[in-house]
């Protein structure tokens, strides 16, 4: 393995230590679905659909804002960050 896909296997097990809590806060809110946070937040559908299943890997301040304002949330609400006891032994 080079040294480029070193670094994007590294980037990508950090990435998934970062979770989306999209869909469990919108559901706990009476936000059944994806297409219903979109048309809530008046967010590309795309887009919301990419926050509700986790794979977002970026968000822009007014999205962030919509959603906390409509999630009754503070950002730090939105993200979970994942253990993993392997890490330390990659390492």
């Amino acid at each position: 393995m080079d040294d480029a896909e070193a670094r994007d296997r590294e980037e990508q097990f950090w990435r998934e230590r970062i979770q989306w809590r999209v869909r469990e806060l919108a559901r706990a809110k009476g936000i059944p679905s994806a297409l219903q946070l979109s048309e809530r937040i008046k967010l590309n559908k795309n887009s919301a659909n990419n926050l509700w299943n986790g794979t977002a890997l970026r968000i822009d301040r007014d999205t962030l804002a919509k959603l906390c304002h409509t999630l009754e949330c503070t950002p730090g609400d939105l993200l979970v960050f994942v253990r993993d006891e392997s890490a330390a032994e990659r390492r």
